[in-house]
């Protein structure tokens, strides 16, 4: 019977031991298979995560919004290659490769580089011509007084957020994360510049009124970047709804920490045979 006891025990301990840590995924756009114009959709589905967006002309779904237009801006590219300036980390007119507060300075989780220039950023692309073979001709996210939309992230498990970097969001709207436990809405952060009791416009979905503590998202403007810390758990999607132009980059988050299941497998078998020995 001694042993059986002690089995149990050794069972039960493990239920309470650390809970087994997944590490940290970085979602940075520079898989070897993405290229300035590629559509990410379905390129990070091996961790876990699908990519949608919508491109909207107003606040409102209307027929002339644009799906599935989340395309990679190569932001390392030649000052002056591309359709968009603002979001190029080599033209000297913008502040990244600068030394302020808004210049890019790598991610580092966990003593971890995930490089020193951005390299792919995404965006929500500006139209849909050239597309049609999943990479669009000329890259280029939506001028800084137009709406634009929102990007998706799906999760197939529950996982904690960390940061997000964000590059050339003009304060044009508003510029909202909204993160999702299922259907629940488990939180929603704004700008810096919002007040509480401010109601933002969201894109497809009711106004919000800014509560306590939401207003944590950094404001910036033209060629600026920031580094959002978000630190927000247990969610399995997320809307990065931007104003008008921007790019996202370095999506961080951690895979929730879960109890080993060998432990629970172990305690029934130690039940059941403590359950024959007594029975004999």
């Amino acid at each position: 019977m001694k042993k059986y006891i002690r089995a149990i025990s050794i069972a039960v301990y493990a239920l309470f031991i650390p809970q087994v840590n997944a590490g940290v995924t970085v979602i940075d756009f520079d898989d070897a298979s993405i290229v300035h114009g590629t559509i990410v959709d379905s390129e990070y589905l091996g961790v876990g995560v699908s990519i949608t967006s919508v491109n909207t002309k107003g606040t409102a779904s209307t027929s002339d919004d644009v799906t599935g237009r989340q395309v990679a801006f190569d932001a390392d590219s030649v000052a002056g290659s591309t359709s968009d300036p603002d979001l190029e980390y080599n033209n000297n007119g913008n502040d990244y490769n600068g030394v302020g507060a808004f210049s890019y300075t790598a991610l580092n989780i966990d003593g971890v580089s995930y490089g020193n220039t951005p390299g792919n950023v995404l965006i929500l692309q500006e139209n849909n011509v050239g597309c049609d073979d999943g990479v669009c001709n000329d890259p280029d996210d939506e001028g800084g007084s137009n709406p634009a939309g929102y990007f998706e992230f799906t999760f197939d498990t529950l996982v904690d957020i960390i940061s997000l970097d964000t590059f050339d969001i003009e304060d044009k709207g508003e510029f909202v994360i909204q993160f999702f436990a299922g259907t629940t809405l488990v939180s929603t952060l704004v700008e810096t510049s919002k007040s509480v009791g401010d109601v933002v416009s969201i894109f497809n979905a009711p106004n919000y009124t800014v509560q306590a503590g939401d207003n944590t998202l950094q404001t910036m403007g033209d060629g600026q970047f920031v580094r959002q810390l978000l630190n927000i758990v247990g969610i399995d999607s997320l809307r990065i709804q931007l104003p008008g132009s921007g790019a996202i980059d370095n999506l961080a988050f951690r895979t929730q920490e879960v109890s080993a299941p060998a432990s629970l497998g172990i305690i029934s078998l130690a039940l059941l045979l403590m359950i024959r020995r007594v029975r004999k």
